[in-house]
């Protein structure tokens, strides 16, 4: 899973010369959702499928709210988070790399031992989102979850590599 991961961004980095139309434009403020799929570090998840909407304010900000599902052995879970997103489009491309930060929850079998209750968490991450054209964009990204009481958390510290998809309205 992480070789394919990393052919899939060598192969996107190297045909992004001339995908979107016009990249100033793929920079500009609204709302948009996407979806994600990959794989966590933690030796109990199988893979982790998410969904996240959000609102670009320009160039160099996003605010965005994620939800994933992670599989595991230990039972399944799920995350919400808010994340603040820095990034910087590399200029005369359609490359954008970016850092994220954000606070959340993991419930069910991501949070405390009895189904059902809760655990804070946060979460901090990086990666590389490519326009494909002005409205859909491709994006690959590693993140690290770690709740803020793990003494009653299910889960404890773990990493995800997640390619995912996108679309600006």
């Amino acid at each position: 899973m992480k070789t394919l991961l990393m052919a899939t961004v060598a192969t996107l980095a190297l045909a992004t010369s001339a995908m979107a139309s016009d990249p100033l434009k793929a920079d500009r403020p609204g709302l948009y959702v996407g979806g994600s799929f990959g794989s966590t570090t933690e030796t109990s998840a199988r893979y982790d499928v998410g969904a996240n909407i959000g609102y670009q304010f320009g160039p160099y900000l996003r605010a965005q709210l994620d939800y994933d599902h992670v599989t595991r052995a230990k039972g399944n879970g799920n995350l919400l988070t808010g994340n603040a997103i820095g990034q910087y489009r590399i200029p005369n491309s359609d490359v954008t790399p970016f850092v994220k930060v954000g606070m959340g929850v993991g419930f069910d079998k991501m949070g405390a031992v009895k189904t059902g209750d809760v655990v804070g968490v946060v979460d901090a991450g990086v990666g590389v989102r490519i326009a494909v054209s002005q409205s859909v964009e491709l994006s690959v990204g590693y993140t690290v979850v770690q709740p803020l009481n793990d003494t009653n958390a299910n889960i404890k510290r773990y990493q995800t590599v997640i390619g995912g998809v996108g679309y600006r309205f």
